[in-house]
């Protein structure tokens, strides 16, 4: 069972969201490395939580963390 992304934003229960495993697909991965290679960081932080992030070091390598 795959969600309607179309209908978004739906209130879905947590299990229902861990049961979607449908792949987001090559072309989103794409324009993501796309715009780390232009040097570009994506992250998020919180009050009272470090964040995460993703980035492409000096060397090439793509890096997650958190």
């Amino acid at each position: 069972m795959g969600i309607n992304r179309d209908a978004m934003p739906v209130q879905l229960p947590l299990h229902e969201l861990a049961n979607d495993t449908e792949p987001f697909g090559e072309p989103l991965a794409e324009q993501v490395a796309l715009r780390l290679e232009e040097g570009n960081s994506i992250g998020i932080r919180k009050p009272g939580y470090c964040g995460m992030g993703m980035e492409k070091d000096d060397y090439g390598d793509f890096l997650y963390g958190n």
